[in-house]
């Protein structure tokens, strides 16, 4: 309790504050924690917080106590209609962890449908749910897209050597490794393997190419000349099968 001179006898607005104190350092909001443990079949984790409770005594002191580990909390990855964002997260990771306010257990487990509580606190340590990416100052992410810059959305690693997916505000899609870039598809849809501007070169479909090559070869193998009023037969020396020029990773339509 805050304010109340205890020389004196406390007011009926100092027991009230009182009251009200005594019952809020029981009420969690958010804070940051550390991930001890993730389990990636039922998206929950056991986590460490980050932030010391402190509790003030009677005679103005104040205890700063460490939480508990906080277990099977829900991990909050996006999802809608059917489609999801997730990732492997790891001991060590941080996440805000947000303390709801109510229950919200045997919802849950149920059907999804309205459930009621079976534990009657408001906003406990019990009732927390972990949402990925906070991060104190030193972890700030290194290859986040600049406000002013041309790419708009990147996911990937965030090494220097990482491999990353950047989406450019034209439309422009970059596969990178690093600075090194190993696949780009422009606007209109050209795909550069390789990268651009030093993939220029235009691929053919092996498929065509086959196709062409066999015809030049029957007609090679089969053709035959008009000479001295007579006419030679095909070549004795033919053009025997051949090799597919396809590749083993590319493919089109």
């Amino acid at each position: 309790m805050t304010g109340w001179d205890r020389t004196t006898s406390p007011t009926e607005d100092d027991l009230i504050r009182g009251w009200i104190e005594h019952h809020l350092a029981d009420v969690h909001t958010s804070m940051p924690a550390r991930v001890q443990s993730y389990d990636a079949a039922s998206q929950t984790a056991t986590l460490v917080p980050l932030v010391r409770h402190a509790v003030l005594h009677g005679d103005g002191s104040v205890e700063r106590e460490e939480l508990p580990v906080l277990p099977s909390v829900p991990v909050l990855w996006p999802r809608f209609a059917g489609h999801f964002v997730a990732g492997a997260l790891a001991a060590g990771d941080v996440v805000l962890v947000v303390f709801c306010e109510s229950d919200t257990g045997p919802w849950r487990a149920g059907s999804g449908d309205v459930a009621n509580p079976a534990d009657l606190r408001r906003h406990s340590l019990s009732h927390g749910v972990a949402i990925p990416g906070l991060a104190h100052g030193a972890g700030a992410l290194q290859h986040a897209p600049a406000a002013t810059g041309t790419d708009r959305l990147v996911i990937g690693d965030d090494a220097d050597e990482g491999t990353r997916i950047t989406l450019r505000a034209d439309g422009t899609v970059l596969v990178t490794r690093g600075t090194v870039v190993q696949l780009q598809v422009d606007p209109d849809g050209t795909v550069h393997l390789g990268g651009a501007p030093a993939a220029t070169k235009l691929l053919a479909l092996a498929e065509l190419v086959d196709a062409r090559l066999a015809a030049v070869r029957s007609a090679y193998n089969a053709h035959v000349h008009t000479e001295t009023g007579a006419t030679t037969g095909p070549p004795s020396a033919l053009v025997g099968p051949l090799a597919t020029t396809a590749g083993t990773k590319a493919r089109g339509a």
